[in-house]
């Protein structure tokens, strides 16, 4: 649990996401929207896979400097979408590296289905970068339970503020929706759901364990399943987002 992030060569949620499944989604994002997923690089030489969901949340996965096989955390937040620009005051970086849980603002522009090219720039004097992403167009497949219900090995990552710690992980979803983690602390009950537009999940965990630090917690977010190398990764929140919790996991 204690393992540094950064001496780990896997990637937890940060590897391109393309091929998803499932047939065209029936509701088309509004012509003012920067919806979609986009990947990307951004100025400070990181890769990013980045997700703007149909309310205005979003979450922009990065890697390591250099290293696009290590992650190096997830911008997570929402915002607004109007004539070409998107923008965001409520960011938080959820940083592996050891920089901890550090607030920004976002702003950007897109031209819808094609692109998203932007700035965060860190309120605590950190300072900024600015990246670039293309549009995917597996965002505009359907998503269903029926396809990724199965179990799932791999690995999570949980962020209290001071970096993060890594263990390994199994993950059980049922075609109902039931969702369950289990880790050598920590276990928890949950759901899995398909949102209403966008090839994304919406996912809770509630955990539990004697000696697991998110027992009792509540989290929520979202999960990007690639039907290529049948990967399913994502990011939890607590509502306050004081806590991160994201994972890495394969279909068996």
């Amino acid at each position: 649990m204690k393992t540094a992030v950064t001496t780990l060569g896997i990637a937890v949620a940060l590897t391109a996401c393309g091929g998803g499944g499932g047939g065209d989604n029936s509701s088309p994002a509004p012509a003012t929207s920067a919806e979609g997923m986009y990947h990307g690089t951004t100025s400070n030489n990181r890769q990013i896979d980045a997700f703007v969901l149909d309310d205005g949340s979003y979450y922009v996965m990065y890697s390591v400097s250099g290293h696009n096989e290590m992650p190096g955390g997830v911008v997570v937040g929402s915002g607004t979408s109007k004539s070409g620009s998107f923008s965001s005051d409520n960011a938080r970086d959820f940083n592996l590296e050891g920089l901890g849980i550090v607030p920004g603002n976002v702003s950007a522009s897109y031209t819808q289905k094609k692109s998203l090219n932007g700035t965060i720039a860190y309120t605590n004097g950190t300072g900024s970068a600015t990246f670039t992403g293309n549009y995917d167009a597996d965002y505009e497949k359907a998503p269903t339970l029926t396809s990724i219900a199965g179990s799932y090995s791999g690995f999570f990552v949980a962020s209290f503020g001071q970096g993060g710690s890594l263990a390994p992980v199994s993950l059980t979803l049922a075609g109902g929706g039931a969702a369950n983690f289990s880790g050598v602390l920590c276990s928890s009950t949950g759901t899995v759901a398909t949102r209403a537009r966008g090839n994304v999940y919406n996912v809770t965990a509630t955990f539990a364990g004697a000696d697991c630090a998110l027992a009792g917690q509540s989290l929520s977010g979202m999960a990007y399943f690639n039907s290529t190398d049948r990967s399913l990764r994502g990011m939890l929140t607590t509502s306050d987002r004081k806590t991160g919790y994201l994972f890495d996991v394969t279909k068996k």
